[in-house]
């Protein structure tokens, strides 16, 4: 669970991975610590946790994270399947993100490989689903 403390006036968030335990060093950039100063000010202290419940008494669930994802997938129109959104989806759109900004570079993907904790690029190609775009893709340019 992070708390303000984990954020404030550092660089970087640290965390243990619930699933793998394996430790896991985020990057805080100048954008997101704007945001983050800002969003303080109405923090009760810095050992209160960030992402709170409605009723502002516990850490929210990956539940509740899931269905407001699904929710906003169905307000936005963003998928023909909303139901399958779910938390992990940011996770494999911010993958995509990374690979389709660095020209599909083979270098993104040893990177994402490392980020993802793969044991090698071709498992982050086949969660990525990189090589399905890619036949799919030849089947468009016909």
């Amino acid at each position: 669970m992070l708390r303000w403390k984990d954020v404030i006036e550092n660089e970087y968030i640290e965390v243990i991975e619930k699933k793998t335990k394996k430790f896991r060093r985020i990057k805080i950039n100048q954008n997101l610590n704007d945001i983050i100063l800002r969003l303080y000010k109405n923090a009760n202290d810095s050992e209160s946790l960030i992402f709170l419940n409605r009723f502002q008494t516990s850490a929210i669930s990956v539940q509740y994270v899931n269905r407001k994802l699904k929710d906003l997938a169905i307000e936005y129109k963003i998928s023909k399947e909303p139901g399958k959104i779910k938390s992990h989806s940011l996770r494999k759109s911010f993958g995509r993100r990374v690979f389709e900004n660095n020209d599909n570079s083979e270098k993104s993907l040893i990177l994402l490989s490392e980020m993802f904790n793969h044991s090698n690029i071709q498992t982050t190609k086949i969660y990525l689903g990189i090589r399905e775009k890619e036949m799919f893709d030849v089947y468009d340019n016909l």
